[in-house]
């Protein structure tokens, strides 16, 4: 999301930058003779969610929906300015998205057991006694779980005591509250992928109707439009990081982008699979859920050839390399 920390100044400096690339990059692709746009511009930003056409005044804040830089992955995140999204794009995904990634996160860091990581928590000594606490893993795997009477029911506390007082407190349990909603996080996570792809081979990538989808569940996060969002956790090694595209197994073909995020306590490391403009298509989504479901593992991409470096937005010949690439990597595994 967008996190402006710079001045007016270097922020419509950098806005400025980035539309002329992108537009220059869009009036390119639109030559294409299988590409068809109405009405015809010289130049324009779409906004790589809702599509949505702006031109150089929408540069200008004082429109409500203006162009904003964004930050891929979340600038909390470890992320930086690589495009512009629209104000209610980055708005929307601000607020519905990035809020539940963060804790999600944060979760996950703390059920790994990572020291000094901290969980609120319900706190029961006995099943007739509950308070509110706070639990944090130490070194070695120590529990650390501290109750707040503040937050708690004063009968609670004396009932606290009284089993301290008397020894009695031998077993607890503990209930915690995640806090994030449910495919919040895949969600997030199939953004950042879609986006650094984007910023990576501009509009080229995009003329792929596959991804209509994809945008779509990015633009609805509070329903489940795909069978699965193609997030894998994994340890993906140094190499894989960036844009690939798997070639085998056959029904897992697809777009890999393999990126890290950096949160307070550890490095991250995701891939998000995203459907390439042949077949399999938007049917590797239910590939991988089948293979979740039937196993309860993550799938496994046999073979991946990585998309290396280049200047894809400033060269108007490599406009399409990312379906180019994938045409390629496809015809050597055949």
């Amino acid at each position: 999301m967008n996190v402006d920390t710079l001045d007016e100044s270097s922020g419509s400096i950098k806005r400025r930058q980035l539309f002329d690339l992108f537009s220059q990059n869009l009036n390119t692709v639109k030559k294409h003779p299988g590409v068809h746009m109405a009405p015809d511009f010289d130049e324009g930003y779409l906004c790589p969610i809702c599509f949505k056409l702006f031109g150089r005044d929408a540069l200008s804040t004082k429109y409500d929906d203006h162009l904003t830089l964004e930050d891929i992955p979340p600038q909390c995140l470890g992320g930086k300015v690589l495009a512009l999204t629209c104000k209610i794009c980055n708005n929307r995904a601000g607020s519905e998205l990035e809020s539940d990634l963060s804790k999600k996160l944060h979760a996950d860091a703390f059920l790994a057991r990572t020291p000094g990581i901290e969980m609120e928590a319900r706190f029961s000594p006995d099943p007739s006694t509950e308070l509110a606490a706070t639990v944090r893993f130490m070194a070695d795997d120590v529990v650390s779980v501290m109750y707040d009477p503040k937050r708690s029911h004063p009968d609670a506390v004396t009932r606290l005591h009284k089993l301290e007082e008397t020894g009695r407190i031998s077993e607890v349990t503990l209930e915690f509250q995640l806090g994030y909603r449910v495919g919040r996080p895949e969600v997030a996570l199939l953004r950042i992928a879609y986006l650094l792809a984007f910023a990576r081979f501009g509009y080229g990538f995009l003329m792929n109707p596959h991804l209509l989808p994809v945008r779509h569940q990015i633009q609805t996060p509070s329903e489940k439009l795909l069978p699965d969002f193609g997030v894998i956790k994994w340890d993906f090694p140094d190499s894989a990081v960036g844009i690939g595209v798997v070639y085998e197994p056959k029904e897992l073909q697809s777009f890999l982008i393999v990126f890290d995020l950096n949160t307070q306590s550890e490095k991250v490391r995701y891939g998000v699979l995203l459907p390439g403009p042949t077949e399999p298509g938007l049917h590797v989504y239910e590939h991988i859920a089948e293979l979740r479901q039937a196993d309860n593992r993550l799938p496994i991409m046999h073979r991946i050839r990585m998309i290396p470096a280049g200047e894809y937005l400033q060269n108007p010949k490599l406009a399409y390399a990312s379906l180019d690439y994938w045409k390629a990597f496809l015809e050597i595994a055949t």
